[in-house]
């Protein structure tokens, strides 16, 4: 699922640059796009479309140096990302509480890099913050079952 994410960001990585990414060097821990569910989780939906005239190298490096700050901040979760058809990118980023989504927003450089996409990588962007209040999952060998 993890390698999902990436791709649907990044979907010029190879897989060794993956698998770099998804590795911490230092301490052999798997970073980002861990997907763990719950009642009174915070999901925060970030739909994004690029400008037509960004640097897609420096956008891609952007992202996964927020990847990596987000993936060491204390009550986050993970993040799903996917691409629409019309280009357009949506991340569902999961977070304990909400005074982890606001640590998160008040990051220090994740501010700076909040300007920076206003400035350099986004045409428009649309955020939503919700709290998770009931969750079902279905499977063709369990069928639906009640998550929380």
């Amino acid at each position: 699922m993890a390698r999902g994410c990436l791709a649907a960001f990044i979907p010029s990585l190879s897989e060794a640059q993956t698998e770099a990414i998804l590795t911490s060097a230092s301490s052999g821990s798997v970073i980002g796009c861990r997907i763990i569910w719950g009642v009174g989780m915070i999901v925060v939906l970030f739909h994004i479309r690029t400008r037509t005239d960004i640097d897609q190298e420096e956008y891609e490096r952007t992202f996964l140096r927020m990847m990596e700050l987000v993936s060491a901040m204390p009550g986050f979760q993970g993040l799903e990302g996917f691409t629409g058809e019309d280009g357009s990118e949506l991340a569902v980023a999961r977070f304990d509480s909400d005074e982890a989504v606001r640590a998160w927003k008040q990051q220090p450089e994740h501010m700076r890099t909040q300007e920076r996409g206003r400035t350099e990588f986004f045409e428009t962007y649309d955020i939503t913050v919700a709290e998770v209040s009931r969750q079902y999952a279905w499977s063709a060998a369990e069928g639906r079952t009640t998550v929380a």
